[in-house]
């Protein structure tokens, strides 16, 4: 049933019980709010089961990791299927090898459009799909034991390694340390979305407290995380959303988060945002600083917000639709566009660097206030978990997160 192409990952002997993404396993238009000053709690689901101690964990050594992979690009519910892959001994441990327990893995766009093909980083083929997760060192190698001891929490150092797996053996190198007193769902969730909002409010405009950004796709997972972190740094934010039926309840989940203001793509659109700047003049100044994540005419209506010398990040494109700038405001204004991405951000930074990153957001974590609203789902029951995923894009919904522990 394996394709010559899979070799490199098992034998067809080892490659049992598969089927697609199956595997049997035993009105308000906007709203004005003050600043909330205490924090979020977590209130993820599906996260009963604490993680095992390594010793636990070394003793159950299997010699089969489950994983989620993929043999080709396409959609992602037709290409994935959760297979048993082959998997060495901790005795048979290489000098620089680190084995890893997968404890929780979140499904994200990016990985999405990486097992379409779209995304601008493509594993060689066939691969384990998800970018980011969290495991716990079980067993490390001699060379590897400066730096990794049992027990410690990590997450994969760069994109495309595979997360969506049971266990892992790799190179030390391919490891960061976080803490390993945060809560599960967060720990797995803390490299993408939360560093891709840090370092857009920490790297592109000095911003100081009373300063303004505004943002599009505020409800997407970046775009909550830069609600949090703003309220943290005393930024106000002006929220763009998609108009939808249900526009109160979203409103009221992005204010109890700590949005200051939320507007609609349509009203944005229209001749009330001079209306609403006026209204707010007094507790609002010009936006120095906008993220776009959607393109076409809404990034477009976000430039036109931006005050004098005001810098729009582009870290997405969720509409597929170019980032067109209005002349005049581009011009008289001398705005700035830029592009962000994460995963550049991190190659051309030290580890050391990104590990000081992941403390500082950690220390928010822990306060409460900075959280990612999870719900964890086992790791056979992934076809479900991407359905649900597709979902989470639409609203502020729990983000679907893979369970291993």
């Amino acid at each position: 049933m394996a394709s010559s192409a899979f070799r490199s990952f098992t034998t067809p002997s080892a490659w049992r019980g598969m089927s697609a993404l199956s595997r049997t396993h035993p009105t308000r238009r906007y709203a004005t709010t003050t600043t909330v000053a205490t924090g979020r709690a977590d209130n993820s689901v599906g996260f009963g089961a604490s993680p095992k101690s390594p010793a636990e964990y070394a003793a159950a050594w299997p010699s089969a990791a489950v994983a989620a992979v993929y043999e080709k690009h396409g959609a992602p519910e037709d290409m994935l299927r959760v297979v048993d892959l082959p998997l060495a001994s901790l005795s048979s441990l290489g000098e620089d090898q680190v084995a890893v327990k997968m404890l929780a893995a979140p499904i994200n766009p990016s990985d999405i459009n990486q097992v379409q093909g779209t995304y601008a980083v493509k594993p060689p083929l066939p691969a384990v799909g998800g970018n980011e997760g969290v495991g716990m060192v079980v067993a490390v190698g001699p060379k590897a034991q400066s730096r990794l001891r049992p027990g410690q929490w990590v997450i994969p150092r760069s994109s495309g390694q595979g997360t969506w797996r049971s266990h892992w053996i790799a190179k030390e190198s391919q490891f960061l340390v976080i803490p390993n007193d945060l809560a599960l769902s967060q720990a797995a969730t803390i490299s993408v979305n939360p560093c891709t909002a840090w370092r857009m409010l920490h790297d592109f405009v000095p911003l100081q407290a009373g300063d303004t950004v505004i943002q599009n796709g505020a409800n997407s997972a970046v775009g909550l995380c830069v609600i949090q972190l703003a309220r943290a740094l005393k930024l106000n934010t002006v929220n763009v959303v998609r108009d939808r039926e249900d526009i109160s309840a979203l409103e009221g989940e992005l204010v109890a988060r700590g949005a200051t203001h939320v507007v609609t793509d349509k009203f944005l659109g229209s001749f009330k945002m001079a209306e609403f700047w006026k209204q707010h003049s007094a507790s609002l100044c010009p936006p120095r600083l906008g993220f776009n994540m959607v393109g076409g005419p809404n990034a477009t209506n976000v430039i036109r917000q931006l005050g004098n010398r005001g810098v729009l990040v582009t870290y997405g494109g969720m509409s597929r639709e170019p980032v067109v700038a209005p002349t005049g405001p581009f011009i008289f204004n001398d705005l700035q566009l830029r592009g962000f991405w994460m995963t550049r951000w991190n190659d051309e930074h030290a580890p050391e660097e990104r590990e000081r990153m992941l403390q500082d957001i950690a220390v928010h974590i822990r306060s409460g206030t900075l959280s990612t609203s999870c719900q964890g789902r086992p790791l056979a029951e992934f076809a479900g978990a991407l359905t649900a995923s597709r979902t989470a894009l639409q609203a502020a919904t729990f983000k679907q997160v893979l369970t291993m522990v």
